[in-house]
């Protein structure tokens, strides 16, 4: 295959930001998102034969974290990154520090990379948080309460639960399922992590389980300095809705009323 090739199966599910390379016998891919370091999130793709392909790091990633402090090989972090490789299909290496997927068909390619790309992240978020938590705690409460004022009594919320039991291994914020029509997922945008759960979880329903649904990302403020600028970019090019709160409260939670088809005029 060559680099066009790659980019067109990985166009087949999420195009925006994704960058491809060869590089010798390797094809080097770049995602759209960032640790919250600012590093970008780089990998490899490359052939086993027999039409088989693995996707692996460059080995520094976990290395690094692990001369930063911190320690994912030990007490209740190794028993979360143990999960999020089981439920990503990547293994460790820990002689050469690389992570790796398992073997995929060229069809598998697309999946086998939105998996890679959420353990990187998802690994990244067992760092000590970077950014103060009462600005993330302030926003979800803040959103939360405006959302029942919107909504409560008039269209079913619920919180911190799967859309779909199909669907378990994303969790979004707050999930709207009005009345004769399609259900909402709603994601606060408070890290890099959430922004890719987001455009994966849409990616998955819409592709995979062929569920019409909205997924709907919620940005603080313009400027938001919660998650990257590559991120704002892939959001707001892949998802259903991305209002910003802060700057216009009324407008962002009407933003998503709309979204879902909701009419406080005709509810009664």
């Amino acid at each position: 295959m060559s680099n066009l090739d790659i980019k067109r199966l990985l166009c087949e599910g999420f195009c925006s930001g994704i960058t491809v390379s060869e590089a010798g016998n390797l094809f080097a891919i770049s995602a759209p998102f960032e640790t919250e370091d600012g590093d970008p999130v780089n990998f490899y793709l490359s052939s086993a034969g027999d039409n088989k392909y693995r996707i692996e790091d460059d080995g520094s990633f976990i290395p690094t974290l692990l001369a930063s402090g911190v320690n994912i090989l030990e007490g209740q972090r190794e028993k979360d990154f143990q999960r999020i490789l089981n439920t990503s299909n990547v293994a460790y290496n820990t002689s050469t520090g690389e992570l790796v997927s398992g073997l995929v068909d060229e069809q598998g390619i697309a999946e086998a990379v939105f998996k890679f790309i959420n353990a990187v992240l998802k690994i990244d978020g067992l760092k000590v948080p970077m950014r103060p938590e009462n600005v993330v705690s302030m926003f979800r409460e803040d959103v939360e309460k405006k959302m029942k004022l919107k909504f409560d009594g008039k269209v079913q919320l619920s919180y911190n639960e799967p859309i779909t039991d199909a669907l378990a291994e994303f969790v979004p914020d707050i999930i709207l399922r009005p009345q004769n029509a399609k259900p909402a997922a709603i994601y606060l945008l408070t890290n890099d992590q959430r922004a890719w759960e987001a455009i994966a979880l849409r990616y998955k329903a819409i592709q995979q389980e062929q569920m019409d649904c909205s997924v709907i990302a919620v940005f603080d403020k313009v400027g938001t300095k919660l998650i990257s600028r590559r991120s704002v970019a892939s959001v707001s090019n892949n998802l259903d809705a991305t209002p910003y709160f802060y700057d216009d409260q009324n407008s962002a939670i009407a933003r998503i009323a709309s979204e879902i088809g909701f009419d406080s005029r005709a509810v009664h």
